[in-house]
């Protein structure tokens, strides 16, 4: 597998280290992280939510359904925004 290509671009060191057990050339297996901050997520799970949404919420007789995800194809938003159209109907 190393041979078919320059690098291998991995997002984790734990990934990293399973190719390289696997036979992976050390110096074809690279880690570029993901750019999430989680110290920054975890700091921000303790922000208000804002009284607009709050009042919402709390006057809403209806289910709350989130869906996450980056805002690509093979993640199917499409298709949620497909079924919460008919359940709304």
């Amino acid at each position: 597998m190393s041979y078919l290509f320059d690098y291998v671009i991995v997002p984790s060191k734990p990934i990293r280290k399973t190719l390289l057990q696997s036979g992976c050339m050390l110096q074809k297996v690279k880690v570029v992280h993901t750019g999430f901050d989680f110290s920054k997520m975890v700091a921000e799970n303790h922000t208000p939510v804002a009284d607009s949404i709050l009042t919402w919420i709390n006057n809403g007789t209806a289910p709350i359904i989130i869906q996450v995800g980056m805002l690509r194809e093979e993640k199917g938003h499409d298709i949620i925004l497909v079924a919460l159209a008919q359940l709304k109907r």
